[in-house]
């Protein structure tokens, strides 16, 4: 306590070095439980997602066969940093292997990744490639490589434009380093393994094109997400005062994303986005 010439007397209070250690630690405790209770939120709001998904029972083309691919559908976490947190749900991509059946209805997307020669990019530069006209034996060494189902009239028309340019063909990619080109029918992609395109093949489902029978089942799952989501906030609040997690409806497993799975769902999401408005 200090006395001034004036009459005045000041008071100098200061915390105790037990006492900021408790409130930092309290601060510590408050921001970690406000950032579970968000990832919490969003797995709950995730779940009820896919097993609405799941309920639909819908199934599509997979490595040629009818399936529920529902049951195959997993949910993962990007923790990217402390602020921004990524829930989704996703398909693991599963190899398929290239058959002398499903090369006849099938056509391949070759993408360039960092060991790839650089014949890959004009190969994708005149793709797509239907499965039984690949000009030579490549291998996911080589490149990535998309297989999708395609309609008759759909390889019709890519064989003629790839017979049509096959001398433009054969120039470019043995200028590139390519192997001996064999442009025309063949069984080079015999064996092959592929990942097909899966997120495809449900949209085929779910808006009815490409001849397969329409049934929707994203876009009336997602608006009953939206409302579920709103009415489920609460939840957060009442985790931030008791910090019990089954307050919310938790999947059973969750994995570990990177960053490349939340990319391949960006197309997904902008093909169903525009209608669940």
């Amino acid at each position: 306590m200090n006395s001034k010439n004036n009459g005045t007397i000041s008071l100098g209070i200061s915390p105790s070095k037990k006492a900021i250690a408790s409130i930092d630690s309290f601060s510590k405790n408050l921001n970690n439980r406000i950032k579970d209770a968000m990832n919490f939120y969003l797995l709950d709001v995730a779940n009820f997602l896919l097993n609405e998904i799941k309920k639909a029972g819908v199934s599509i083309s997979v490595n040629g066969r009818n399936k529920k691919y529902a049951d195959d559908l997993r949910i993962g976490i990007l923790s990217e940093n402390i602020d921004n947190d990524h829930v989704a749900i996703y398909l693991d991509s599963s190899l398929a292997e290239i058959n002398e059946e499903y090369s006849s209805k099938t056509v391949l997307y070759f993408m360039a990744h960092a060991g790839s020669p650089k014949w890959v990019k004009i190969l994708n530069r005149y793709g797509p490639w239907p499965s039984n006209m690949i000009p030579f034996k490549i291998t996911l060494a080589d490149a990535k490589i998309v297989s999708r189902l395609a309609r008759r009239d759909e390889l019709f028309d890519i064989q003629n434009r790839i017979l049509s340019k096959s001398d433009e063909i054969e120039r470019a990619l043995l200028n590139a380093g390519s192997p001996i080109v064999n442009i025309g029918e063949n069984l080079n992609a015999i064996g092959l393994k592929v990942y097909e395109d899966i997120g495809y093949n449900v949209l085929r489902r779910e808006f009815g094109f490409d001849g397969y029978k329409k049934e929707s089942h994203w876009r009336p799952a997602i608006k009953k997400t939206k409302k579920y989501a709103a009415e489920s906030m609460n939840k957060i609040g009442e985790y931030l005062q008791s910090g019990d997690k089954y307050i919310f409806d938790l999947p059973e497993n969750v994995d570990n994303i990177n960053l490349s799975v939340v990319k391949n769902i960006e197309y997904f999401e902008k093909k169903i986005e525009p209608f669940i408005k």
